[in-house]
């Protein structure tokens, strides 16, 4: 978070202050969110595999699914297909057993 000028600036003037600093710093905010992203899907890879758990394909975009086969969003309570909500959600959480990665193919 951006070093506010002064610590008695209204609502609205931190607000704008916010958008000043995001807007003169987008590059670097560009960058390091793509950088915790590869780090958050390096991670979950480690954690549950880089290959499809039930074809043992090596492709590239692998899906999180429950080895109950249970519905991941129903386990989460994350709606719709918010990968990167749902890697958050297991980091968070010491990375629960009980996921695996699968191609879409197998999903």
């Amino acid at each position: 978070m951006p070093v506010m000028p002064e610590d008695d600036l209204s609502a609205q003037e931190r607000r704008e202050y916010g958008l000043r600093w995001n807007k003169a710093h987008h590059a670097q905010i560009r960058v390091n969110e793509a950088r915790d992203r590869r780090k958050l899907l390096d991670a979950t890879r480690a954690r549950y595999g880089s290959e499809c758990a039930r074809c043992g394909s090596s492709a590239k975009r692998l899906c999180l699914a429950r080895q109950d086969g249970q519905s991941v969003a129903e386990v989460t309570g994350i709606p719709g297909e918010d990968a990167w909500a749902t890697r958050r959600w297991l980091r968070d959480r010491g990375w629960p057993d009980g996921f695996v990665m699968v191609c879409p193919r197998c999903l």
